[in-house]
């Protein structure tokens, strides 16, 4: 048998009562801890003694010396310190002592001082994500397209779950064990990898380009689509919103038509109008043919893009 082993469980802060109930229970079986962690913990058997943990968040420290004195003399053990701000303490346990020997905020006052640290760090991330996904939001509802919506979705569980937190870990009877988020945790790791391989894959897939074409002298084009002069192609991976954009300088107006592989014209760009941006059409998968119709003749200078 060997004499160390590892752990893993996601503990969010407002986990924190669950996972040190869950480090007596280690010790009770004989695991003392040796390194704790948010999502992994290392222990060491030693059936000889056993602990009472706990977990303090104290923000910045101006003098650590002081700060872990202060703990040293009241008996506890500094263990570590994780990256997210977490101490972990631990003293040797003796049943028949008063349970609050074991407690390092015994009153609600103390409590709501550590955990309203780790609440204004949750509202300002909060505030961050909130900004980001009302930003995307915004910029779907004015260009919708497929990829910003996987991006909302891949971020919207984690800042729901970061909303619950702060509820939570603020809420009168916070002692009470919250068992670890084991099923948020999953949810949100599965909706992010899912819709943010799907945004990536998205945009990766998503035709875009420029097309220009310039001639000095254009002999006349008829009106008909079916002798209209195809300038150039361009092929849809899958259906979406796509964003056009048209720029004629000619000497005479001209219509630009986009028709799709059954020759059906999709869109018409009428030669009353020299320039337009961004107009949204939905794309069906497939081919696609821009095509100079309408036209007396002379110079002329056509630039069109696609997003």
């Amino acid at each position: 048998m060997k004499d160390t082993k590892r752990t893993y469980n996601f503990y969010s802060a407002w986990n924190w009562q669950q996972e040190i109930n869950d480090l007596n229970a280690q010790s009770d079986a004989g695991w003392q801890l040796m390194h704790g962690g948010m999502v992994s913990s290392r222990f060491k058997y030693q059936p000889g003694v056993c602990y009472r943990y706990q977990l303090d968040y104290p923000g910045k420290i101006d003098e650590m010396p002081r700060y872990l004195e202060l703990f040293r003399d009241q008996g506890w053990e500094f263990v570590n310190r994780t990256a997210n701000g977490w101490y972990y303490f631990r003293k040797p346990y003796d049943p028949a002592a008063d349970p609050a020997e074991y407690e390092i905020n015994t009153d609600r006052a103390s409590l709501n001082e550590m955990t309203g640290r780790w609440v204004k760090l949750g509202g300002i991330l909060a505030v961050i994500m909130g900004l980001l996904l009302a930003v995307l939001l915004i910029l779907f509802v004015l260009r919708p397209m497929w990829q910003e919506l996987c991006l909302i979705l891949a971020l919207l569980p984690t800042f729901i779950m970061l909303l619950r937190g702060i509820v939570l870990i603020r809420r009168e009877d916070v002692k009470r064990t919250i068992r670890h988020d084991g099923r948020w945790v999953g949810i949100c790791l599965l909706a992010f990898a899912v819709f943010y391989t799907g945004f990536v894959l998205l945009a990766a897939n998503r035709p875009s380009g420029q097309w220009n074409r310039r001639s000095d002298y254009t002999d006349t084009i008829s009106a008909e689509a079916e002798t209209a002069v195809e300038w150039a192609q361009f092929e849809i991976g899958y259906p979406d919103n796509y964003y056009l954009s048209l720029d004629v300088k000619a000497d005479a107006p001209m219509t630009v038509l986009l028709m799709n592989e059954k020759d059906e014209v999709v869109h018409t760009f009428t030669g009353e109008v020299k320039k337009e941006e961004d107009v949204r059409l939905w794309l069906k998968k497939g081919q696609y043919r821009l095509l100079l119709a309408d036209f007396a003749g002379g110079s002329e200078e056509v630039a069109f893009t696609l997003n």
